[in-house]
């Protein structure tokens, strides 16, 4: 492992971006979400996942909404980076919701984009309340039961407002996210067991074996799964299952919703602090230090990482890193997948 400081690791994924042609704005709004997963301690969204955005900057388009009526709006990215879409599209549903109480805003046509916290996060601190989806195909997800691979990884994240900062939940609704096997074959270790299936329909530990993961939570996972699926796909005009043949096939939902609409805002987050409470205060289960919001772990993670300025990164990746900056091409050699 290497100590980098942060400043560090943020100039050299800034200019790996401006070398590849984005501007100064673009570049910062792309990596933010890169540099946050590693300082909440979330790797496998991390800078080994950064050297894809290379698959995205052949075919970048500008967005365009196709159709935009009171509450809700669909975009067609038109192959831009999806960082840049979901911004677009996240700005969009708050001012929907703000006007009119719900704002929901369909994307398509956009190139992949990693974690959802940054936008349900920046949908709370609007006031409001966030529903936010994304197809996460092509396939890599097994139904639960099956050997193959159908449906997408299909993260979901929930964003809550809260006094002292919002409440937010972020999954994916398969049992691990596909960045896992990406990492384990970096750091050329093993993958979780009973987690990750082969091509003969099999468990595997092996991430070069990988070819399908299982829906978390057994049946219920799979009908999320299936339920985020759809809300992906057919609902706003995107494919699905194994008709996604590349990530620009998928689609992305981004729902806003503002508590004014049935109560007062002051009464709904008295409300929220009251069951906050409730929940911090319970009894934890032996073994347990205490009982933990969603998001909590990482928020703490975040602050004591973002105190400390710097983090530890495998050497590989920071070498990797420093000649992606120069211009090179990595993630091929690295054979890292979406």
């Amino acid at each position: 492992m290497k100590t980098v400081t942060i400043p560090d690791l943020k100039d050299k994924m800034l200019a790996a971006m401006t070398i590849r042609g984005l501007t100064a704005k673009e570049a910062e709004i792309v990596i933010a979400p890169f540099i946050e997963a590693e300082l909440r301690g979330k790797r496998t969204h991390g800078i080994n996942k950064f050297f894809v955005i290379d698959d995205g900057l052949h075919n970048r388009g500008t967005p365009h909404i196709i159709r935009d009526k009171f509450s809700y709006a669909l975009i067609d990215g038109n192959k831009e980076l999806g960082f840049l879409c979901a911004d677009m599209a996240m700005d969009m549903a708050i001012q929907k919701a703000k006007q009119h109480g719900s704002g929901i805003v369909g994307l398509t046509n956009a190139f992949y984009f990693s974690v959802l916290w940054p936008y349900a996060r920046k949908a709370a601190e609007a006031g409001l309340v966030s529903i936010i989806m994304k197809s996460g195909g092509p396939a890599g997800v097994a139904p639960f039961g099956g050997a193959d691979p159908i449906m997408g990884i299909n993260p979901l994240s929930i964003g809550i407002p809260a006094r002292g900062g919002p409440i937010i939940l972020d999954m994916t609704a398969a049992q691990k996210p596909w960045g896992e096997v990406n990492l384990a074959r970096v750091e050329n270790r093993p993958l979780a067991p009973n987690t990750f299936i082969d091509k003969n329909g099999n468990f595997t530990t092996d991430p070069a074996q990988a070819e399908a993961i299982i829906p978390f939570g057994g049946a219920k996972g799979y009908g999320l799964n299936l339920a985020i699926e759809v809300l992906t796909g057919a609902f706003v005009g995107a494919r699905m299952g194994l008709q996604v043949k590349e990530v620009y096939d998928t689609g992305n939902l981004f729902i806003a919703l503002s508590p004014e609409m049935f109560t007062e805002m002051d009464t709904f987050l008295d409300s929220v602090e009251v069951l906050k409470t409730e929940l911090k205060s319970s009894r934890p289960m032996a073994n347990f230090p205490e009982v933990y919001l969603p998001g909590e772990q990482g928020d703490a993670l975040f602050k004591k990482n973002t105190v400390k300025g710097s983090l530890e990164i495998p050497k590989d990746i920071w070498d990797a890193l420093c000649k992606y900056a120069d211009g090179v091409d990595i993630k091929s050699a690295l054979q890292i997948k979406l």
